[in-house]
């Protein structure tokens, strides 16, 4: 589950993956509460009870890396446009990478191929569908699903009762 407020704190939960033909029921391990006001990011690890502070900066603007070669031309980054469509009555904007890297660079006796398909909510900031597809790990699709605009439960930005908090820093004066 992820949670964002409109003061832009943000709650990400961290799952342990499971296979997806397996009956097995994906377990919580972390979770982590981003705090752009505060600038503050506290992440807690369930087996624990235990949280750690740390400083956190949000980020101002996310930059792609520009198609092309890179690492000394050992790699090259291409991208193409998906066009338009709807998720769950969301307006998205699809795109796809694909990434080769050249025969001999991981050890690889082929050029390896992979691709990552983004369909991308200019309205909620957010990618609502990602379809990763690399022939080291299989494909993997991560979905967006219970979309809710509401301000989610303040509780959940909260460091619940039961956990040690460790390694705090201070927070920077919001300037």
């Amino acid at each position: 589950m992820v949670a964002r407020d409109s003061q832009g704190r943000i709650y990400r939960e961290g799952h342990k993956f499971v296979p997806a033909n397996s009956n097995e029921q994906s377990k919580l391990y972390r979770f982590k509460i981003s705090d752009p006001l505060t600038h503050t990011r506290t992440t807690c690890y369930v087996a624990t009870h235990r949280c750690e502070v740390t400083e956190y900066q949000a980020p101002t603007k996310f930059v792609p890396r520009s198609p092309g070669p890179f690492d000394n031309g050992k790699r090259v980054l291409t991208r193409e446009s998906l066009g338009n469509d709807v998720i769950d009555g969301i307006n998205v904007t699809g795109s796809r990478e694909t990434l080769t890297i050249n025969a001999g660079v991981v050890g690889n006796s082929q050029p390896l191929v992979t691709t990552r398909e983004f369909w991308y909510s200019p309205d909620l900031q957010v990618n609502l569908s990602i379809t990763r597809k690399d022939p080291r790990d299989g494909t993997q699709v991560i979905h967006v699903s219970e979309l809710s605009r509401s301000d989610p439960d303040p509780a959940l930005f909260k460091v619940p009762d039961g956990y040690v908090i460790e390694g705090s820093k201070p927070a920077k004066p919001n300037n």
